[in-house]
């Protein structure tokens, strides 16, 4: 995550936290800003939700997170496979609709590849 602004304080619960924890190990992975994440993923959250979403206090839905895996590692199948199996760990509820298909075409983001 970009180290602009309060280091990051995670609020949410043991499990919140680990995920929270994921989704900032991911945005810093791809230098993503919470403002970055709702533009390029755009229609999943506002900046103020997705800061919600890295520090634990709401939970990401499955739908989403699976988007923005498949997304950030469409380049590399086994990353991407590495990552949709963590997700799934982290994010129990709705796992059939969590990232899908490993394989399956990533959500286009609005860069425009």
């Amino acid at each position: 995550m970009s180290k602009a602004g309060r280091p990051r304080e995670f609020q949410g619960g043991p499990r919140a936290n680990e995920l929270a924890r994921f989704l900032c190990e991911l945005a810093g992975r791809h230098s993503l800003t919470t403002r970055t994440l709702s533009t390029r993923f755009k229609g999943s959250a506002s900046s103020s939700t997705w800061a919600l979403y890295l520090n634990g206090t709401k939970l990401i839905p499955a739908e989403v997170l699976g988007r923005i895996v498949r997304t950030l590692f469409s380049h590399d199948p086994r990353a991407q496979e590495f990552y949709v199996t963590e997700a799934k760990r982290l994010r129990p509820r709705g796992r059939a609709k969590c990232c899908g298909k490993i394989g399956a075409r990533p959500v286009s983001d609005t860069r425009g590849r």
